[in-house]
């Protein structure tokens, strides 16, 4: 079973993939594509993934994108450690909340806060600032107050849920760290002080 992951330095998306494949016990190589040479941008690449984005995943001769889908696929490979639940409810839970992430989460954090604060065009605007930071601290306390009464966000055991949520959480405070979003940073570092749940 070869299992090969292409992925981009830095993406929560890979982050996610490969966290649920060491959750899972996989076995896996990366292959690291550099964006300053556009190499997600190739001929070559774009018969894996169509939409130049990664992580696309590769087993033998079929190819999944979309991290979740690759999370979906990946745990059907393998029953250990199940990260889409064993019982109808459970998963009902676990893709509840997923989509909440994804829905919810993901843009006051990522395309908001982190991605702009990445690529040098965050704003420095303190009005626009403070809204960006009232979003993203409305999100997280979502998911704070989920997480004061079990230690994962479905429960007792790291589901998928977690395995989106934490690449999303460590993207946000890295981004939040640099000098350029020393505004939107205040409010969250450290994140001990802010959010003590989810820095468990």
């Amino acid at each position: 079973m070869a299992l090969e992951l292409y992925i981009i330095s830095g993406s929560p998306h890979a982050w996610a993939v490969m966290l649920g494949m060491e959750i899972k016990g996989l076995k896996y190589t990366v292959r690291r594509l550099d964006p300053s040479k556009k190499e997600h941008k190739t001929d070559a690449y774009s018969t894996l993934n169509p939409h130049g984005k990664v992580p696309t995943l590769k087993h033998d001769d079929t190819v999944i994108y979309e991290s979740i889908a690759i999370l979906a696929y990946i745990d059907q490979l393998s029953p250990k450690n199940s990260l889409f639940g064993a019982t109808p409810k459970k998963t009902g839970l676990i893709w509840q909340r997923v989509f909440e992430l994804t829905n919810y989460l993901r843009a006051p954090l990522i395309d908001d806060a982190a991605r702009p604060i990445f690529q040098g065009r965050f704003t420095d605007n303190p009005a626009e600032v403070r809204e960006i930071s009232v979003n993203a601290h409305t999100a997280l306390t979502w998911a704070e107050n989920i997480l004061s009464t079990s230690p994962y966000l479905t429960g007792n055991e790291i589901s998928a849920a977690d395995v989106v949520l934490i690449p999303y959480l460590n993207s946000f405070l890295r981004a939040a760290g640099k000098p350029s979003a020393k505004l939107l940073g205040e409010a969250f570092l450290p994140l001990e002080s802010s959010f003590p749940n989810l820095a468990v």
